[in-house]
């Protein structure tokens, strides 16, 4: 397992995954609206959005990952009990994810990150996908290490933004699936 930054020929199996994903993972939560999130739809916001697409490679693409400006906007792994959702979100954090958005009735997505300490700070309705949903905005609190600034031997540790991430590091930690997107044809992208 490896997660990486995505490049282009990532785009077309990373959007197959994806709306594959709304179709049987997100179906029962905004009902046939999920099916106008297919395979074009993320073939089109991936190309936008390259540069943030991050994925989880192992023997092809398993997981997806998008972080805006310190926000999980999409977070997905195709199997569980692999520990890649685990290993994504950890990547994740450790390139400063702080917030998240997830529908609330995505049971399983809550479970996953409130077992990583992700907290919920809000509870509320908007608009997605031309219907009106409850949503939950998590946040990850800073630990007393996260506020000082680390040691320079620390420092030269650090995993490289653009560093790949292997199978057995601090990165694959939890077994589970996150499935998570941000994003609607019309509205504000956001879960």
């Amino acid at each position: 397992m490896i997660i990486r930054r995505a490049v282009q020929a990532d785009i077309v199996p990373a959007a197959a995954l994806m709306a594959r994903a709304y179709a049987t993972h997100f179906h029962p939560i905004i009902g046939d609206a999920a099916l106008g999130f297919d395979r074009a739809h993320f073939e089109a916001r991936f190309a936008r959005e390259l540069a943030e697409l991050t994925i989880l490679d192992a023997d092809g693409v398993r997981g997806v990952l998008l972080v805006k400006d310190g926000h999980i906007a999409m977070l997905f792994a195709s199997e569980t009990g692999l520990g890649h959702g685990a290993a994504l979100l950890a990547y994740a954090e450790a390139h400063g994810a702080r917030s998240l958005e997830v529908f609330a009735a995505n049971q399983g997505a809550r479970r996953f990150y409130e077992r990583a300490g992700w907290q919920v700070t809000r509870d509320y309705e908007r608009e997605f996908a031309g219907a009106l949903h409850r949503f939950l905005r998590y946040e990850k609190p800073m630990t007393r290490q996260q506020h000082t600034s680390p040691h320079p031997e620390e420092a030269r540790r650090a995993v490289s933004k653009d560093a790949p991430v292997r199978a057995g590091t601090s990165f694959e930690t939890r077994s589970a699936i996150a499935p998570q997107d941000e994003g609607s044809r019309r509205s504000k992208e956001t879960r």
